[in-house]
């Protein structure tokens, strides 16, 4: 159980939390030792902007679990701006996280997103135990790159 900031490093750590992580850090590793091209990994969180708007989920969600949970998230503006800059510097043979700096609770932004798009906000579970949590961290790919989100706070951005 993790319940704190990650970075590229903690990979090592056996910190892919599922078989389908373990398969996309081997996937990684055999892209950054090919030797036929450059390349650079970039692990995006979870997509939003434009026509990715969480009410279109909201109506399909049966309850909100976790909702003191903080969420990993970033826009489809600082993708495109991400991968051009990496580009534009040539930062190749580099593993970088892309995740907006703010990291709303999935009860604050589910419940704006509700807010925003005058729907119905699906049942709070607060029961159970908690599942574990990542935040992750993009601090080394705003060193490498110089780089200022465009859209740091998800929040702002529905």
């Amino acid at each position: 159980m993790l319940n704190r900031e990650v970075t590229e490093e903690d990979t090592d750590s056996g910190s892919a939390g599922s078989a389908a992580g373990e398969a996309l850090l081997l996937v990684e590793e055999m892209l950054m030792q090919e030797r036929s091209f450059q390349t650079t990994v970039v692990r995006f969180c979870g997509l939003v902007g434009y026509d990715r708007s969480p009410a279109n989920y909201l109506g399909r969600m049966a309850e909100i679990s976790d909702p003191g949970q903080p969420m990993n998230l970033i826009h489809r503006d600082d993708c495109i701006n991400i991968i051009t800059e990496i580009i534009r510097l040539g930062q190749w043979g580099e593993v970088f996280n892309a995740c907006s700096p703010g990291h709303p609770s999935r009860i604050d932004y589910y419940s704006k997103a509700a807010e925003i798009g005058g729907i119905e906000l699906p049942p709070v579970n607060e029961g159970g135990e908690p599942s574990p949590f990542k935040i992750i961290s993009s601090s080394k790919l705003e060193g490498a790159l110089n780089y200022r989100f465009i859209h740091p706070d998800p929040l702002q951005s529905l």
